[in-house]
């Protein structure tokens, strides 16, 4: 009886082992699942567009969200949602529209010329629509969501120590004892806090907040 009683404790710590964690340490069990963060990353993503467009534009924010998925076998993927990124997108080619026929309208009263910027436009040959089709093509071509997509996707292992969470690098695909994170849990909800990973794509959009879907 007493050999029994062992057996179905065996089964029943197998089973609530099973979802998530059985094979990770129970300390990372609690980070299985997918995460998304919402992540601003206007800064980077424009850095090199005031240079290529020959102007000083100011954009408004271009967050996107961000997908952190643990898994429970020690394993781990970053990547951008699309969904966000192709919403992200829109939204500041229509602000660079905006800010751009703002800018036109000035150039045009600096020059105390008389009329419309379409009007002015269109005895050089052109018109409004064009000018903002021209902007926005170089804005687009410059944007390269491709390459966000390339930067932010990463994968590999991972493992806590404490209130540390370590990722293996993209450099060598080892953990680094001077490289993790510092990391929370809070009403259901992951606190990466910050980090020593300088050369992290994400970094300076700590502390980032990841909530479960």
């Amino acid at each position: 009886m007493k050999k029994i009683s062992v057996i179905l404790l065996s089964i029943i710590l197998v089973i609530s082992l099973a979802g998530c964690g059985f094979r990770v340490k129970k300390a990372d069990s609690a980070l299985c699942g997918k995460w998304k963060a919402n992540v601003n990353l206007s800064d980077k993503m424009y850095e090199g567009l005031k240079e290529s467009l020959s102007t000083n534009l100011n954009f408004n924010d271009f967050n996107i969200d961000v997908i952190f998925e643990f898994k429970a076998d020690g394993t781990f993927e970053i990547k951008a949602d699309a969904d966000s990124v192709a919403k992200a997108t829109e939204k500041a080619v229509s602000d660079i529209r905006t800010a751009a026929e703002g800018i036109l309208k000035k150039y045009a009263d600096l020059l105390n010329l008389e009329g419309t910027v379409d009007e002015i436009l269109t005895e050089t040959g052109s018109s409004l629509d064009e000018a903002l089709a021209s902007i926005e093509e170089a804005f687009r071509k410059n944007l390269n969501s491709d390459r966000l997509f390339d930067l932010i996707a990463y994968k590999g292992k991972y493992k806590t120590d404490g209130n540390k969470l370590y990722f293996t690098q993209l450099s060598d695909g080892k953990f680094h004892d001077d490289i993790y994170d510092l990391f929370s849990i809070k009403d259901g909800q992951i606190i990466l806090e910050s980090t020593t990973d300088v050369d992290g794509f994400l970094t300076n959009s700590y502390p980032l907040t990841l909530k479960k879907f």
